[in-house]
């Protein structure tokens, strides 16, 4: 990823959503350090999220908490993240070829969202980071109040 100082041009950052630098950074500071992430346990259940992922879904972290990734994800439900020791890997493809998932806040509102799993383990214990890139091209729930 090629960075440049010459912030009035357009500057393409590593997505296939075609964000660019300029839209990405408009997002506020939040969105630009921290993106939306949720850590799970291997069989898909919520343990915490970042300040950026609580703005974008509305819900508090406390209530994310304990809660099955499909309550936002709904495309997720009944699919098992990890099988036989390895990442599902159905959905690591859909993930790396840019597939957009549907997305759902805690207002019902839906928009669609690049996913990004990884494996993390530490010390034995096993779990997964989930990334999520809003896609540009729906309106962002929050848009409202900018």
């Amino acid at each position: 990823m090629g960075l440049h100082n010459n912030q009035e041009e357009a500057i393409r950052i590593g997505t296939s959503s075609g964000t660019t630098f300029g839209e990405f950074a408009a997002e506020g500071p939040a969105a630009w350090h921290e993106p939306p992430a949720l850590a799970l346990d291997e069989t898909g259940f919520i343990q915490r999220c970042s300040e950026s992922c609580e703005k974008l879904f509305g819900y508090p972290s406390l209530d994310l908490a304990r809660q099955h990734i499909s309550r936002l994800f709904p495309q997720l439900s009944g699919h098992n993240l990890v099988m036989d020791g390895r990442f599902n890997p159905m959905i690591d493809f859909l993930c790396h070829c840019g597939h957009l998932f549907q997305t759902q806040n805690r207002q019902g509102d839906t928009f669609k969202s690049e996913l990004n799993f990884v494996r993390i383990e530490n010390d034995g214990q096993r779990s997964l980071r989930l990334i999520v890139r809003p896609f540009r091209g729906d309106p962002l729930p929050h848009a409202s109040h900018r």
